[in-house]
């Protein structure tokens, strides 16, 4: 899917999707954060200190990737003992869950420390935490998937939890790619680091209690939803909560990008929207019933992939491509378990899965070789005076 280079253009277009362009604008490329929330500004030192504590042979990047490995691993815990989101995991799973959830995030605030400490600042430092954080999205569903199962009850409550989530962060980044700020918070007092650390704390939290109650119907029964009980107004709440931010960055947007350029950053936005309308309206309620679990590992990658084109395509200044296979690709694989039935939904989610993650990795591990390539640096190789 890269388009090949004019006859004579001399540059890496061929080997990777950026542009020679792109290159040289992620080369030259600074960083404007948002507005830091008060809990941000007392947790900085904290972050400071911790981050005195590594080693200075410590690549950046490879703090990044233990961050990343903690939330990987609350997805695992999650498949291995809640396989279909109806079962109740263990206690000591949510407590592992929170503690995980939060050490990671510490990390994730600790790498662009342990960068300019060693001084290996460098975009694709940004670029390898962003597009970790991207892939590290699914941790956090997965951890209030655990909070709640079996007790949200509702299926498409469910993968509206997730579609949405995942927008969202996609969103976040569409936003910057736009407005060339990174907006992390809503009003300057809930943001990333309320979210990461109220979450953990939540996790471990709810172990304690008896999640049976999470069942009880403590309101009047309403279409589509059912009885209300505590878990399905946790869904509730989360789901219009990332609506929010969805609409805010609409805003934010808005108000800087003006007619047909607004018109075009809105088209960009088509993938992540289809493939969140195809996940919680795609599908027949059986295949829902059956394998709600396999559609939210499906589209993790799926969108993953559309959310790291826009952070690198942010840093280069390129075009994003509004038109994806992959996407269709999806809407095509819900039609068909329509048309042939729900007994072709579990080996074709299961092979966009695979494929997905495929693509993923092989325009990932292709871009980051273009930047490496054009700094001269190496993703997990602290860059030394000699060097």
């Amino acid at each position: 899917w890269n388009a090949s280079p004019a006859p004579g253009e001399k540059g890496m277009r061929a080997s990777g999707p950026i542009e020679p362009a792109g290159l040289e604008n992620i080369a030259t490329y600074k960083y404007k954060a948002g507005v830091y929330t008060p809990l941000d500004n007392l947790l900085n030192p904290v972050w400071t200190q911790l981050t005195e504590l590594l080693p200075m042979w410590l690549a950046p990047n490879v703090v990044t990737s233990i961050g990343g490995g903690c939330n990987m691993l609350i997805v695992t815990l999650c498949t291995v003992f809640s396989p279909s989101y109806e079962e109740m995991v263990p206690s000591w799973v949510l407590q592992i869950n929170g503690v995980l959830l939060i050490t990671g995030y510490f990390l994730d605030c600790m790498d662009g420390k342990q960068a300019r400490r060693t001084g290996n600042s460098s975009p694709l430092g940004q670029l390898f935490d962003h597009g970790t954080d991207a892939l590290g999205v699914m941790a956090h569903f997965c951890m209030v998937a655990s909070m709640m199962s079996p007790n949200f009850a509702n299926d498409r409550l469910l993968l509206a939890a997730w579609a949405t989530f995942q927008t969202a962060f996609f969103f976040a980044q569409w936003v910057e790619y736009n407005v060339h700020e990174l907006h992390h918070c809503i009003g300057g007092v809930f943001g990333i680091t309320e979210m990461n650390c109220s979450g953990g704390l939540l996790s471990i939290g709810v172990s304690f209690i008896d999640r049976t109650a999470l069942f009880s119907p403590i309101g009047p029964t309403l279409p589509l939803v059912g009885d209300i009980t505590p878990a399905k107004l946790g869904g509730l709440g989360w789901v219009t909560l990332q609506s929010g931010v969805i609409v805010h960055g609409f805003q934010l947007v808005s108000a800087k990008v003006k007619g047909a350029d607004f018109q075009k950053a809105v088209m960009a936005t088509g993938p992540a929207l289809v493939a969140a309308v195809v996940t919680v309206f795609g599908f027949s309620d059986e295949v829902v019933t059956d394998h709600k679990k396999l559609i939210c590992m499906t589209v993790w990658p799926l969108v993953t992939y559309n959310s790291v084109q826009v952070i690198i395509f942010a840093m280069g200044r390129q075009e994003l491509v509004v038109l994806q296979w992959p996407t269709a690709l999806y809407l095509l694989a819900a039609v068909a378990t329509r048309v042939a039935g729900p007994s072709v939904a579990a080996p074709l989610l299961l092979s966009l899965f695979f494929l997905f993650f495929a693509v993923l990795i092989e325009w990932a591990v292709s871009a980051s070789n273009q930047i490496t390539t054009r700094l001269g640096i190496r993703v997990f190789h602290v860059k030394s005076q000699k060097d």
